[in-house]
């Protein structure tokens, strides 16, 4: 995609994000991610979100850092 966009176009990629599946969307492109149902689904804790948002941070300071 990033060769028929303008280059300061921004992508995101959606659906199917995970910490595990961050990496191959920021090496194909992607610039930011929009989180779903691994982050929240009803009835998880507050403690099991915020584990789960814990480890996108960790994933995402990963990637940048690269």
């Amino acid at each position: 995609m990033r060769a028929v966009l303008p280059k300061d176009t921004i992508v995101a990629a959606v659906g199917g994000i995970t910490p595990e599946t961050m990496p191959a969307y920021y090496k194909a492109g992607s610039d930011s991610f929009g989180l779903g149902s691994a982050l929240y689904k009803p009835g998880y804790s507050v403690e099991e979100i915020a584990r789960r948002a814990k480890s996108f941070v960790e994933a995402y300071r990963e990637l940048v850092a690269q």
